[in-house]
């Protein structure tokens, strides 16, 4: 029995250490991934925090400045926050459009439920602010939608 074990562990050892190497490799690319977006997530905050924190009062300095910190880091929470207050201050100026198109962007990249609720919100004042009713309404009512 002892020889038919040492046999099989001689047959597979080779396998077996390139399934180990290949779990500790996943391992540590997903270790790596982790660390990166974890940092990048924690940048984008401080620049959004920058923004928030800043002494801008000018509608189109801040839309600028959110734009920034939402096109550095697209793939953040921070990215789509930025995206709702760049649409606000676009909002401010009577930028209806653009201020949709940045709703719109917070809308595409973030599945967070506050998120999608200021997005569709913000989207049907623009519209309202238009005279477009109907599609006012039509966001209002995907609000309802969600929980």
């Amino acid at each position: 029995m002892e020889a038919v074990a040492k046999d099989w562990l001689h047959d597979n050892l080779k396998p077996l250490g390139l399934m180990a190497g290949g779990v500790l490799l996943v391992a540590a690319i997903w270790i790596g991934w982790s660390t990166f977006a974890r940092r990048q997530a924690r940048a984008a905050g401080a620049e959004l925090a920058t923004v928030l924190d800043g002494e801008a009062d000018d509608p189109a300095a801040l839309a600028n400045a959110f734009a920034t910190v939402a096109d550095a880091h697209p793939k953040t929470p921070a990215a789509a926050w930025a995206r709702i207050g760049e649409g606000r201050a676009l909002y401010a100026q009577e930028q209806w459009e653009k201020a949709r198109a940045a709703y719109q962007g917070a809308l595409d990249m973030s599945d967070d439920e506050a998120v999608r609720w200021v997005a569709l919100e913000g989207i049907a004042y623009s519209l309202e602010a238009e005279k477009s009713y109907d599609q006012a309404i039509e966001q209002l009512e995907a609000l309802r939608e969600l929980d």
